[in-house]
């Protein structure tokens, strides 16, 4: 939107303006509004979205605030965004978390590390569920890159015997570490679970791992039909066949 970009390149003294839409009786100037304070980056608006957050209603308005929260990355959002962890509402949940991870706090990492588990059975109400927190609370702590990998391999660690939340874990960990996670992908290559094997398949590259050509090259003669196919569609989006 050209006007958006306007406001956006104005900057700081637009923000006065911007925030007046956030009490627009319409849902897209609100949420256009949220969006715009979040693209202009100054953490003078977060007051603003904060109060606004705990009242507003409508769910887009909500996660476009949630995620102008997250680019604005300021702790004073840090206790709401916290509280919407537990939303009803699985989508504001994700957003929340996202935003959490981008805060990068004690009580964010601590609060995201709590969302790694998993039932026991499969079966259990909610299992997959949880299982999508699982994977979206290790974006989230990934978002903070190398600083974040010591993180992420502890719970790896700590669940090493879980192998659905080993598999969640593993594209963060490559996203994470890049090339610090070698040595647990290397082990990952090894691990028992076909379905662990495969997502430390998808995401080697990721790693920047210089012998992962190789690797996957001889992972082409794996005796899973699974393990198989994951490899050559690895190399083939490395053209490495």
């Amino acid at each position: 939107d050209i006007a958006a970009a306007k406001l956006v390149k104005i900057g700081v003294r637009a923000i006065p303006y911007v925030v007046e839409e956030l009490d627009s009786i319409e849902v897209w100037r609100r949420t256009l509004s949220a969006e715009i304070l979040g693209r202009i980056g100054d953490k003078s608006a977060t007051p603003e979205i904060v109060n606004r957050l705990y009242i507003e209603p409508n769910t887009n308005v909500r996660l476009a605030m949630i995620a102008s929260l997250g680019m604005l990355a300021d702790e004073r959002a840090e206790t709401l965004l916290l509280q919407t962890l537990k939303d009803p509402d699985t989508v504001i949940q994700s957003a929340a978390m996202l935003a959490l991870g981008k805060l990068q706090t004690p009580k964010a990492t601590e609060a995201l590390t709590e969302l790694i588990w998993l039932p026991k059975d499969s079966k259990a109400p909610n299992y997959y569920v949880q299982l999508w927190r699982v994977q979206t609370a290790s974006r989230a702590l990934a978002t903070g890159k190398r600083e974040s990998f010591s993180t992420l391999l502890d719970q790896a660690k700590l669940h090493w015997e879980n192998p659905a939340i080993l598999s969640a874990l593993v594209p963060s960990l490559a996203s994470a570490g890049e090339t610090l996670a070698i040595p647990l992908f290397h082990k990952l290559l090894k691990y028992p679970d076909v379905w662990v094997r495969r997502a430390a398949i998808e995401s080697l590259l990721d790693t920047k791992d210089p012998k992962a050509v190789s690797i996957l090259t001889r992972l082409l003669n794996d005796t899973a039909p699974v393990i198989l196919y994951t490899a050559s569609a690895a190399l083939s989006r490395e053209g490495g066949t």
